[in-house]
């Protein structure tokens, strides 16, 4: 009876220290990132929130490391980063989607300009000021006739009407109807 209780003991103590050792060296994905663009990884994936996308014991937080190269937090998409455990040298690639659902904010300069026949006007005279964090694009003028163009020149007097549009450079827009008034 004493062997099978020492047997017993010993099967329990083993048990009780694999379990152990797979809850502390436990090292994978709880979840996917996901980020609005224009967002610092570290903000991202820092030691606040770490436990909430791996599984990882608390014990090897200081020995983890972050790699995100290759990865551009102001354009839209998907990426990896790399989480490396420095003392069991263990790679975890960790999904991250980067998704951009924020209109520039723009500062619209409120006149009608009055130009020459044959001088060149830019769409961007009409923006005071344009911020978007993935960062402005494109500041164009844009009418059925004419598409999409940068700068204007009047070939006749009148008035002509376009829509600027500030985009940013994950094709997020926001427009706004001008006027230009054409003289000689």
């Amino acid at each position: 009876m004493q062997g099978k209780k020492k047997i017993c003991a010993i099967f329990a103590t083993v048990i009780l220290f694999l379990s152990v050792f797979i809850y502390v060296t436990r090292f994978d994905v709880r979840e996917g990132l996901c980020a609005e663009a224009g967002t610092d990884i570290e903000y991202i994936l820092n030691e606040n929130n770490l436990h909430d996308y791996i599984n990882v014991s608390r014990v090897f937080d200081k020995y983890l490391t972050i790699d995100s190269t290759g990865v551009n937090t102001r354009r839209s998409g998907e990426y990896t980063i790399k989480v490396i455990n420095r003392i069991t040298g263990d790679v975890l690639k960790v999904p991250l989607s980067i998704v951009d659902t924020k209109n520039p904010q723009v500062e619209w300069n409120e006149y009608i300009p009055q130009i020459l026949v044959g001088c060149s006007i830019t769409a961007d005279i009409f923006v005071k000021n344009a911020v978007d964090d993935a960062g402005i694009g494109k500041i164009y003028f844009y009418s059925e006739e004419g598409g999409r163009q940068s700068s204007f020149t009047p070939q006749s007097e009148g008035t002509y009407s376009f829509s600027v549009v500030v985009q940013d450079i994950n094709n997020q827009k926001v427009s706004k109807e001008v006027a230009i008034c054409a003289i000689q």
